[in-house]
């Protein structure tokens, strides 16, 4: 039978290995230590050598004989990574998880050293997810020895957290359990250490679990921080993570569009709404001027509100919309909001139904695809001799679900223009993946994307090529927006501004875009004050719009 354990981020442990060493601070009070040598002399008992290192080769095939899949922690009671462990016998143990592919294996170690020694040299299936522990800023470092190893799954343990960890670098890291200590010496935990690593990992989205708070017993504190639990997992699908020439790649977590914590508002994303929200405000004012009506879509609306109450891009067209309506810069707003996912489409619903109704502001909800309500939108469009102009907003998770087609269909309609996620960080780091060839063809058209498998600058050549085939004949201007990820500027997306309009907005953006180059948002927008005139975000009359289309 298996050994199932109160672990609340696992289900059962499995130990081919027993005993152990201290290495670091985090062992100083270690409660499998604590367990074995209470049962040290006494005959025939498991632990009858207390916590000395042992191999126990007649346990290597237990996960065989278990036959319903399950959560697996390897050696809860040691260290697989021990440096007295015979690297043959490590293999064994590997061998035993490759054929156990319908469990999942959770191994942990300390020991990160002899870690990045070792996995070179070991097979690691893609059910072996692999951890260290960090309960200190001094061991930080072993985060940067995880990322080099070739796992399905990299995750950090920190617990027992013993400080903040200072200078911690999550980048390729999947999850991250936090802990305070337990036992009768436990040490405290600070909750701004548990918050701080929370917050980073919304930040990063890395899945975040916070165990306990730690004291005499392990439940003594409970496990809520802020009001609520932290139970989240790194959701991933057992695709290779090797190369087909055998290089590492880092794994990606699938993760469900209705999944919680794809909607915790990450800085990037509220620069976005800040750029979407200056703009729809000028675009909405100055063709109102001209035109009784405009009209607003949003491809993929998601939820229309984030976790803590934060307006997403349908309540954010919503609300300028209204607002420049009441202050009679526009006179009908009308907006189209899709959104695919059922569990989305019923919040985004509840979202609208609870907004008071407004004359000058109409609102259509429906669930179904961006190509869906886009093929709705051109079969009105080309029924009307002069459709209103339209602002598309085509923002998905990824980058399924948009055809470089129905772009140039869409580019075709007088007066329209599209503000376009174009997503390349994890793209660029999986382009030998099969499951991406099929939603990049159908973005880019075609395989001009191929071309960047062997790019220096991958995420740059995306963005490149995907600008070329725009401005051949779909628009004519395809302005670049960098979106960095964190302080480092890793590129996590670009925002594309398309148009074909030659009045004096569009001669704007192009002066301007002559000027700087490109804007990048970190995580809030930057704004070289020698090089960029317009404020991303500003309130009517919009001064500096307005003297860029006098000098326009």
């Amino acid at each position: 039978m298996p050994a199932d354990t109160a672990i609340e981020w696992t289900e059962s442990t499995w130990n081919p290995v027993t005993g152990c060493t201290e290495v670091t601070p985090g062992c100083a009070h270690c409660y499998a230590k604590t367990f074995a040598e209470r049962w040290r002399g006494v005959t025939a008992h498991p632990y009858e050598q207390g916590f000395d290192l042992r191999l126990w080769p007649s346990r290597l095939d237990y996960p065989l004989k278990w036959k319903r899949p399950r959560m697996i922690f390897v050696n809860s009671m040691s260290d697989l990574f021990h440096e007295d462990i015979p690297f043959e016998y490590v293999e064994r143990v590997f061998a035993v998880m490759h054929k156990a592919s319908h469990h999942t294996f959770q191994v942990l170690t300390k020991r990160h050293e002899r870690l990045s020694e070792l996995a070179p040299h070991l097979d690691w299936p893609p059910n072996v997810w692999m951890g260290v522990t960090i309960e200190n800023k001094r061991w930080v470092v072993r985060a940067d020895h995880l990322r080099e190893v070739p796992a399905a799954v990299r995750f950090i343990s920190a617990e027992p957290l013993l400080g903040p960890l200072v200078g911690l670098d999550l980048s390729g890291i999947d999850w991250l359990i936090a802990g305070g200590e337990s036992g009768p010496r436990h040490r405290p935990v600070d909750a701004e250490w548990i918050r701080a690593l929370r917050d980073q990992c919304r930040q990063e989205e890395v899945a975040f679990f916070f165990k306990q708070w730690g004291g005499v017993r392990a439940k003594s504190g409970g496990r809520d921080l802020d009001g609520r639990e932290w139970n989240e997992m790194p959701q991933v699908t057992y695709a290779t993570n090797r190369h087909k020439n055998g290089e590492r790649v880092t794994r990606q977590r699938d993760i469900a569009d209705s999944a919680d914590e794809k909607w915790f508002l990450k800085a990037h994303s509220a620069a976005k709404h800040q750029i979407l929200h200056g703009y729809l405000g000028a675009w909405l004012a100055i063709l109102g001027r001209r035109h009784k009506q405009l009209w607003l879509i949003d491809g993929f609306a998601g939820r229309g509100t984030y976790m803590e109450g934060e307006p997403g891009s349908p309540k954010i067209m919503y609300d300028r919309a209204v607002e420049l309506v009441e202050a009679r810069h526009v006179e009908n707003v009308g907006i189209r909001c899709s959104e695919k996912d059922p569990a989305n489409f019923a919040h985004l619903k509840r979202v609208f139904d609870q907004l008071p109704s407004h004359d000058g502001v109409t609102v259509k909800v429906t669930q179904e695809t961006f190509q869906e309500v886009a093929e709705r939108f051109l079969e009105v469009a080309q029924k009307q001799h002069t459709p209103p102009p339209t602002f598309v907003f085509v923002d998905p998770f990824g980058i399924s679900g948009v055809s470089l087609d129905l772009l140039r269909r869409l580019m075709k309609v007088e007066r329209l223009e599209v503000f376009l996620t174009l997503m390349v960080r994890d793209p660029a780091r999986f382009l030998e993946q099969e499951n991406y060839a099929a939603p990049l063809t159908e973005l880019f058209g075609g395989d001009t994307w191929r071309a960047c498998i062997d790019a220096q600058d991958k995420p740059q050549c995306l963005m490149r090529r995907f600008q070329d085939l725009v401005l051949d004949g779909i628009a004519d201007y395809a302005l670049p927006y960098r979106v960095f990820e964190d302080e480092r500027q890793t590129v996590l997306y670009y925002l594309v501004h398309l148009t074909n309009n030659d009045l004096g907005m569009r001669e704007m953006k192009k002066a301007m875009m002559k000027r700087t180059g490109d804007m990048s948002f970190y995580p809030v927008t930057i704004r070289p004050p020698d090089q960029l005139a317009l404020e991303v975000e500003e309130d009517s009359p919009y001064s500096s719009l307005q003297s860029w289309l006098r000098s326009a």
